[in-house]
């Protein structure tokens, strides 16, 4: 028929949580992914529009200064964003672990999963901006620095 045959043997609820909780640690594993791939890239573009604000009046020691401390934040946000990954997954695992049958399907223990997954989200949000706080302080230092050497 149109529908097709009757599945050989349904996933359990066991084994669904079990999908369920493998596919978050994969989204949140990506998130700091991205994230990384993000702040390099905001290094980058960081760094080049300092350049060209401030021109050659940047001192070789200004622009290392600008570069390490870009880089610095970003290897601490990424190493304090693993842990909290690690951290929102046992919680998770620790919920599951405590579900009973189908009872974890009816939205209690997964609300508290998903709780710990938006947890993790919004602290690499907060992160984001900050990084990019510190990409736009570095810019109009760079627009400073060139401002005062004008005069």
């Amino acid at each position: 028929g149109a529908w097709g045959g009757v599945p050989e043997k349904l996933i359990s609820p066991e084994e669904l949580l079990k999908q369920r909780d493998q596919g978050t640690a994969a989204n949140e594993a990506n998130m700091i992914h991205r994230f990384d791939l993000h702040s390099r890239k905001l290094v980058s573009q960081t760094m080049t529009a300092a350049l060209a604000e401030a021109g050659v009046s940047a001192a070789p020691q200004v622009r290392a200064a600008w570069a390490k401390a870009l880089n610095a934040e970003r290897r601490r946000i990424v190493d304090a964003l693993r842990p909290l990954a690690s951290s929102a997954e046992a919680q998770r695992r620790s919920q599951s672990e405590r579900v009973d049958g189908v009872e974890g399907l009816d939205g209690v223990e997964m609300s508290a999963s998903v709780d710990s997954v938006e947890m993790f989200e919004t602290q690499v949000e907060r992160e984001e901006a900050q990084f990019a706080l510190l990409c736009d302080y570095i810019v109009t230092t760079a627009r400073e620095t060139s401002n005062q050497n004008e005069k």
